[in-house]
């Protein structure tokens, strides 16, 4: 496990969270 990857891994994970604590919105999902 490299320090790199896991932090790839949390910030995935932070985004994941985002995306379900905010709004349904497809455009502001495209734009990333």
């Amino acid at each position: 496990m490299t320090h790199q990857g896991d932090e790839g891994e949390a910030a995935e994970e932070e985004i994941d969270v985002e995306t379900l604590e905010l709004p349904p919105l497809p455009e502001h999902i495209q734009a990333l």
